[in-house]
């Protein structure tokens, strides 16, 4: 894990309580910024039905991606949950993972102790180790 993608608390907190506010649905998205750091998190409609699994919406991601376009911003990776665990990718999650330039982040509200993770997916899964940044971001 030498990578690592800083996400400031405030945005953390923002994923987990989104994830939490639609379990059992999966929430999805994309987060971008510069240098390894999160600056925005872009949120997607999960058009897929099946509350276990998510497909970004895809006017949502041509949004995303015109944002991308007209910003100073680099797209990181995108974000799913996984409300009732793991945090981890599933084998459908790696089965589907079209980017896999972009990191893989797992949002699990379920796990006090590590709740986003990322992971780096090719032909290993490599996590990415996800770090706060408290000294921008007061508690």
């Amino acid at each position: 894990m030498s990578e690592s993608l800083v996400i400031p608390p405030r945005l953390q907190r923002r994923l987990i309580r989104w994830a939490r506010q639609q379990a059992p649905r999966e929430i999805c998205g994309a987060l971008v910024g510069r240098d390894g750091r999160v600056d925005r998190v872009l949120p997607a409609r999960n058009a897929d039905p099946d509350p276990r699994r998510f497909c970004m919406d895809p006017g949502d991601l041509v949004t995303i991606f015109q944002y991308i376009e007209q910003s100073d911003q680099d797209l990181l990776g995108f974000y799913h949950s996984h409300p009732s665990g793991p945090g981890t990718p599933s084998t459908t999650d790696l089965a589907e993972a079209f980017y896999p330039a972009q990191l893989m982040v797992i949002v699990y509200p379920g796990d006090g102790k590590r709740p986003i993770r990322a992971f780096r997916v090719g032909e290993q899964v490599e996590e990415v180790h996800v770090d706060q940044d408290s000294r921008t971001d007061p508690p």
